[in-house]
């Protein structure tokens, strides 16, 4: 096994199911289409490896290919609309974590809520609470000042509590 391999192999150990799960919200919690699309972003990585710059932290550089891909995606297929009774039926599976109703709620509404922001403020969301990025780290990967994560974070928090202190499930 070669060293770049064995490096390579390493850091997807570290990062598949993180990227997994960013990519897996973005997708709309579609399993399927989050498993194809992480399997194809990995393949990428594998591919372009030997171009990885090691003075660069590993989770920037496959946020990066992450987000790139998921772009390219949506540019290719429109997303499905989604009846809102169905996804809150299927949030109810997601959500077998949750033991207390009233947390199961919450989550249930910050999910359809989530998914009503705009894409570069539900990245932030994702990429900060849910991959616990920093907010250098999320600018590198958006391609964007940190002043303007900030920003959108802000944003994105302050709809999400607005939005969430207004919806009944």
């Amino acid at each position: 096994m070669s060293r770049q391999y064995k490096k390579f192999s390493g850091h997807y150990n570290a990062f598949f199911e993180k990227v997994y799960r960013y990519i897996f919200f973005r997708a709309g919690r579609n399993k399927q289409l989050a498993e194809d699309l992480t399997s194809e972003i990995f393949m990428k990585a594998l591919e372009n490896f030997e171009n990885y710059d090691e003075t660069r932290p590993f989770a920037v550089w496959i946020y990066s290919i992450a987000h790139n891909h998921l772009v390219d995606h949506y540019k290719k297929v429109k997303p499905e609309i989604v009846d809102i009774e169905v996804a809150a039926n299927e949030l109810k599976i997601y959500d077998h974590a949750a033991k207390d109703l009233d947390v199961k709620l919450d989550m249930e509404k910050v999910q359809l809520i989530l998914d009503k922001l705009p894409a570069n403020q539900k990245d932030i969301v994702v990429l900060k609470y849910v991959n616990d990025l920093t907010n250098p780290e999320i600018a590198e990967i958006l391609d964007t000042s940190e002043a303007h994560v900030r920003v959108l974070q802000h944003r994105a928090l302050q709809a999400l509590k607005t939005r969430l202190a207004n919806v009944n499930i």
